[in-house]
């Protein structure tokens, strides 16, 4: 099941204010979130 980002206006106008190295890593960590959302949790049974 893909997941898909709602970004809101906000997020997209403090987005275009950054330079475009750090906009370009924003948008790879957003895509990679994306793609595997629970990588970072730890989960304990």
């Amino acid at each position: 099941m893909p997941y898909r980002a709602a970004l809101t206006r906000s997020f997209l106008r403090q987005l275009k204010k950054l330079p475009e190295d750090v906009r370009d890593r924003v948008l790879r960590a957003v895509d990679e979130i994306l793609a595997n959302p629970l990588s970072g949790l730890r989960f304990t049974f």
